[in-house]
């Protein structure tokens, strides 16, 4: 069992290698398997040995081999997230089925993306929401067929709401690829997962904007990445789903 662990958190730091590529070439707009990695600084092109996820960030400490720049923590970041969600998947998704398990491992690293990418950029690629979107339509009809159509309620109901807030303000309290995303997240939760995750993300997203500006780190026009915060919030209730449904049924119902 150890193995499966080891096998799995090497498989996530392979993956979140590839994401870190995703990451940086579709906001430039390059091909994502065309083309060679190489130095955000220089421009050089990276040999293989620079590309092993963790190593080789330890082993130049956090430098370009070849012109010194720093290499952004952004990248071990994405890697050591990847892995960790991996493992998690496999600690509390492992006994469900390796269909079961492939597929929400897949979209844990769809949310790992999406996470750094709203993060860093402020935007949510529709390559993305499409494979998350997918990957949620999956879900649905092979295990959930029986509430495909309450989800899908539930995915419009909540997403109309946002989708009126992005209206109204002309998209400056709220950004559509934001009401996309709650869309997506509420259809792959159901309800009422998925208004628990929308509400959890906002609660999140203020507390950490009242932070930034208890700080003086943010003020009130300073927008957040709520993209982000629903992301994490989703990976957390898809990886640890079986123990928020037993408290959802115990409270709730």
């Amino acid at each position: 069992m150890v193995s499966s662990y080891i096998i799995f958190g090497v498989l996530g730091l392979c993956i979140g290698s590839f994401l870190n590529v995703l990451l940086y070439r579709l906001d430039r707009r390059g091909g994502i398997v065309t083309g060679r990695s190489e130095c955000t600084h220089c421009h050089k092109t990276l040999a293989w040995y620079d590309l092993v996820p963790i190593v080789s960030f330890v082993a130049l400490r956090g430098r370009c081999r070849y012109c010194r720049g720093k290499i952004s923590l952004i990248y071990p970041a994405v890697e050591l997230a990847t892995a960790l969600t991996f493992i998690a998947m496999l600690l509390n998704l492992g006994s469900q089925g390796y269909i079961f398990l492939l597929a929400h491992v897949t979209i844990g690293a769809t949310l790992v993306s999406l996470i750094f990418f709203d993060y860093l950029y402020y935007i949510l690629p529709d390559k993305v929401l499409i494979a998350l979107l997918i990957m949620s339509l999956f879900i649905n009809i092979y295990f959930r067929m029986d509430t495909f159509w309450y989800s899908l309620a539930c995915g419009l109901s909540i997403a109309s709401f946002f989708g009126i807030l992005y209206l109204v303000s002309h998209g400056t309290w709220i950004g559509f690829g934001d009401v996309k995303l709650v869309f997506i997240v509420s259809f792959l939760l159901g309800y009422p997962q998925g208004l628990l995750a929308i509400i959890l993300a906002v609660w999140l997203a203020s507390i950490v904007g009242i932070g930034l500006i208890i700080s003086r780190r943010a003020s009130l026009k300073t927008a957040l990445p709520l993209g982000s915060f629903i992301s994490i919030i989703t990976l957390i209730l898809i990886t640890y789903q079986h123990g928020f449904t037993k408290i959802i049924e115990r409270y709730y119902f």
